[in-house]
């Protein structure tokens, strides 16, 4: 179930209801190999993490509620977007998902050089709650349900500039800007740290307008 309201110059909302049957997913558990060459203890056993699948018997109920909105002043804009979810039924620590989302950019756009270039430069701010991300399991190309760490709570600054010549357009982007102050020793989930700063930039050459 999914509706939507949008009022103009106000807000646009969404809110979506979701109820999953026979959830199917991966989880971890501790298995036991044993060493069958020659070694000092041949009974020993080397102990390893296996990713397997599971199915839920129980439904369960998703609730995303997400609200949008663009604000102007003159030659400034701002564009928000922010998300609330949850997750209920007997079983929801098999689907986990950050409670909170949000999304904002606050930007400068004007023509500049006597309207001969358009100019838009500002920066974005990412931010998502804490919660249980699922892992990654390279073996098997899939993400597995882990409910021993919390990742997240940590927002993400990119800083861009955008300009346009006629047909030409460029772009520079400065990704996790935050990172430069600080050492990065942000996960987004379990073996896999956040990107480091990094420097994007481009240019789009159309020949025919």
């Amino acid at each position: 179930f999914s509706a939507n309201l949008r009022a103009r110059r106000f807000v646009n909302l969404s809110v979506d209801y979701s109820i999953l049957s026979n959830y199917l997913f991966f989880s971890r558990r501790e298995v036991n190999i044993p060493i069958t060459t020659t070694v000092i203890n041949p009974d020993q056993e080397l102990t390893t993490n296996v990713s397997t699948p599971n199915q839920l018997n129980d439904p369960l109920q998703i609730l995303k509620i997400k609200a949008e909105n663009t604000l102007r002043f003159r030659k400034f804009g701002l564009d928000n977007t922010v998300q609330l979810q949850s997750v209920s039924g007997n079983a929801t620590a098999s689907y986990n998902i950050p409670s909170f989302i949000t999304r904002n950019s606050l930007y400068f756009s004007s023509e500049v050089f006597k309207k001969a270039m358009f100019l838009q430069t500002g920066f974005t701010l990412k931010y998502y709650s804490k919660f249980n991300a699922d892992g990654y399991d390279p073996l098997i190309s899939e993400f597995y349900v882990q409910n021993d760490t919390k990742f997240g709570g940590t927002p993400f600054v990119d800083l861009f500039l955008n300009a346009k010549v006629r047909q030409t357009r460029i772009f520079f982007k400065l990704e996790n800007f935050q990172n430069i102050f600080e050492t990065n020793d942000q996960l987004l989930t379990v073996g896999y740290p956040t990107r480091d700063f990094i420097i994007r930039f481009g240019l789009v050459w159309n020949f025919f307008l």
